[in-house]
């Protein structure tokens, strides 16, 4: 028997036969769950993205960066100083000042790759913009938009408009 000779058959029906018994026919919507895909390796895809993540290790600013970003964070401190000080005084001109909007770019940690990569701290330079709420100078951290960011992983503050 050729191909041919059955592509064009219709297909077997069995009524009342002991194959119809044993085998009913099964609905078109059980039938489509059979032939739908499934990820053998369960997890497996997003390992994969996990690991094709780009990141980098931390970069050390030089002696003219971080006396300049010192500068600018003294500077903010007094400033943030002043704003706090005029929001408590309600009959000051200064009370209507707005907040202090900052954009730090700054280095954040990713310790799963740290822990994938196995090659000491990985992460990687996000942009945090908001208002600034605190800078700690005993603690080392700032503020912005209710996360706190140490100075060491700071590359630079600006104010926003």
């Amino acid at each position: 028997m050729a191909y041919e000779d059955i592509i064009h058959k219709k297909r077997p029906v069995h009524v009342n036969d002991d194959f119809a018994t044993k085998h009913p026919r099964m609905h078109t919507e059980d039938r489509a769950k059979i032939f739908t895909p499934f990820a053998a390796l369960k997890g497996y895809e997003e390992s994969i993205q996990e690991r094709q993540r780009v990141t980098e290790p931390p970069r050390e600013l030089d002696d003219e960066q971080k006396a300049l970003l010192s500068e600018q964070l003294d500077a903010l401190s007094k400033r943030l100083a002043d704003w706090k000080k005029a929001r408590k005084n309600p009959n000051s001109p200064a009370s209507s000042l707005s907040p202090i909007l900052v954009t730090v770019v700054c280095f954040e940690r990713d310790e799963s790759m740290e822990a994938i990569m196995k090659d000491g701290v990985r992460g990687k330079f996000v942009r945090r913009s908001g208002v600034l709420s605190s800078i700690d100078h005993v603690g080392g951290t700032l503020t912005v938009a209710g996360t706190s960011i140490a100075f060491n992983d700071i590359m630079s503050v600006e104010l926003s408009h």
